[in-house]
């Protein structure tokens, strides 16, 4: 997935960049040890997922240092670090940069025509909004007990100051985007097809296989890594075979296959795997374990002569259900 450019919260400038999608699992994080940046060509070192982040309003939320503005990043002086804050009904404002203000409206990154650099977002503004006014001056209540205190502003409207429309051109913001660009879309989707293909080659090269990338696709290169992988799954279970001569469909119904004789050959059972579908087995498994479950209500049944459904259907009865 890729991540826009953005400030973090210790208000360091982090460019635009591609990492590994957030699943919740570790093994397949690009940083993981063993693992490839396919964008980079770096090597994962990390060995033991990062720790949980723990944080409270009371040390989340404290105001930073004053962070270096990515001004000199894009060439520009015309954004401000606005620093975390709490508002007055509770809602906390997280740090972040806005357009430094200069009492113009039209080069506001929330102008209609305009786009924030930092999060992509376009303008939306069309008029400037209305000026805003405080303290004693905005309501001349003079307030004695036992009168209940002020909590709000009168209930007879201010007069508001005559705010002239105004024309807003669409220009672009000060901050030109294209000093952010998002990396450039190849043949593959936009992502890097050399680079995916050559990664690839190299996981090839790690299992023993050696491979040009610049002769096949990343889809065959794939399918390759697939069925060397597969094959070496059946080899730990004692069955050699040749990649080359099987697809990965077929070397995945032998291991499933395998596997399912290997269970029944626990309950009792002895079959061969090659002459038996994986349905098969795994019927008579079902059989075998119900007939198990009848014998220990005192029913005693041969699984060959009944179905599943039937031995469900005593095992129901002897319940009494």
């Amino acid at each position: 997935m890729y991540v826009r450019p953005h400030a973090s919260k210790s208000g360091t400038y982090i460019p635009g960049h591609y990492r590994s999608a957030p699943d919740g699992s570790f093994s397949n994080n690009w940083s993981t040890k063993g693992n490839i940046n396919p964008f980079t060509g770096q090597e994962g070192t990390r060995v033991t997922p990062p720790q949980p982040r723990y944080s409270s309003p009371s040390t989340r939320y404290l105001a930073p240092k004053l962070p270096p503005s990515p001004d000199a990043a894009l060439g520009s002086g015309a954004s401000t670090y606005v620093s975390p804050t709490i508002r007055k009904d509770g809602t906390p404002v997280v740090g972040h940069f806005r357009s430094a203000p200069d009492g113009r409206f039209e080069n506001n990154w929330s102008t209609k025509g305009n786009i924030n650099p930092y999060t992509g977002a376009e303008g939306t503004r069309l008029t400037p909004p209305l000026p805003s006014v405080t303290g004693s001056e905005a309501f001349p209540l003079r307030l004695s007990a036992p009168s209940p205190p002020y909590v709000g502003p009168p209930s007879v409207p201010l007069p508001l100051p005559m705010v002239r429309p105004l024309r807003v051109p669409h220009i672009r913001a000060t901050t030109p985007t294209s000093r952010l660009p998002a990396p450039k879309p190849s043949t593959s989707y936009g992502f890097d097809d050399a680079a995916m293909r050559r990664v690839k080659a190299l996981s090839l090269a790690r299992l023993g296989v050696k491979v040009d990338w610049r002769h096949h696709s990343w889809v065959e290169l794939s399918d390759q890594e697939m069925r060397v992988r597969k094959a070496a799954d059946l080899g730990r279970l004692g069955i050699n075979v040749d990649w080359r001569t099987h697809s990965w469909a077929d070397m995945s119904d032998q291991e499933m296959r395998i596997r399912k004789a290997g269970d029944l050959r626990r309950l009792g059972e002895i079959v061969d795997w090659r002459q038996l579908s994986w349905a098969d087995m795994s019927d008579r498994e079902m059989r075998i374990r119900k007939a198990l479950d009848l014998r220990r209500l005192g029913i005693s049944v041969d699984w060959h002569q009944h179905s599943w459904i039937d031995m469900m259907e005593m095992e129901k009865r002897a319940r009494g259900r």
